[in-house]
């Protein structure tokens, strides 16, 4: 309120001062101008009550309009320190995946290695065994770490059972002697058929394991993103109070 009737007194005065040169240079002596400000007194009273509640209003509306922008930023604020802890540990657990996996490409990795990086349990879901590994991270971020993890061992099971096919294939095709010429041509057109299955089973293995490092890309980039943000947020928030 102060500052509302400081700006009041301000512009009254520099109204009443532009009264007062005009005036002057109309000609008028003070006891003209005292007579006219009898006259004038009650639109002079009017005008300034309408600039102090025009002033007040503005004022209230930008006091309103920071509030409201403060319950956003302090909002946000909050996401962030909620889901960066969990983001952090997603990205951790994925660079871990990329460690142990990645050098093996595709039939080497087995489940045994993905259930150790979780510690996943015997008979364990693996959305348990996720939840229970990452506990911050929010319901996306572990869905989404699942969900990879899920055509993980599909494609790892996938690649060593089309291994195993073809290496049985191989034993029964080196004993040519026991089978007749058209057993011998099936089981050679297995063999062909089994070793183009398992060539697909590893490739889809080895985009799988691309996946990994992909997430664990997008998530680090989104944690800079965070990281960048937060202090941004703090100080804005900090102002305001200290204002």
């Amino acid at each position: 309120m102060m500052g509302i009737a400081t700006i009041a007194a301000a512009l009254a005065s520099l109204f009443i001062g532009i009264l007062l040169g005009a005036a002057l240079q109309a000609g008028w002596s003070i006891v003209d101008m005292a007579e006219s400000a009898k006259q004038w007194q009650t639109l002079i009273a009017a005008v300034i009550t309408i600039v102090v509640t025009v002033i007040g209003l503005l004022l209230a509306w930008k006091s309103a309009k920071q509030q409201l922008r403060i319950n956003v930023v302090g909002r946000e604020e909050d996401r962030i320190e909620r889901s960066l802890a969990g983001l952090k540990d997603a990205a951790a657990l994925l660079a871990n995946v990329s460690l142990a996996i990645a050098p093996k490409r595709a039939v080497a990795f087995a489940g045994g290695i993905l259930d150790d990086l979780i510690d996943r349990k015997s008979e364990q879901h693996i959305e348990q065994a996720i939840a229970a590994k990452i506990p911050n991270a929010d319901n996306n971020i572990q869905q989404r770490v699942c969900e990879l993890f899920r055509e993980l061992y599909w494609r790892s099971s996938t690649a060593q059972a089309t291994a195993k096919q073809v290496e049985q294939l191989r034993q029964i095709y080196k004993e040519p002697n026991e089978f007749s010429l058209s057993d011998q041509n099936k089981i050679k057109e297995e063999l062909a058929e089994a070793r183009v299955a398992n060539e697909l089973a590893h490739r889809k293995a080895r985009e799988a394991i691309s996946k990994v490092k992909k997430l664990e890309d997008e998530f680090d980039a989104k944690i800079q993103r965070w990281a960048t943000r937060l202090p941004k947020l703090r100080k804005e928030i900090d102002i305001f109070f200290a204002d």
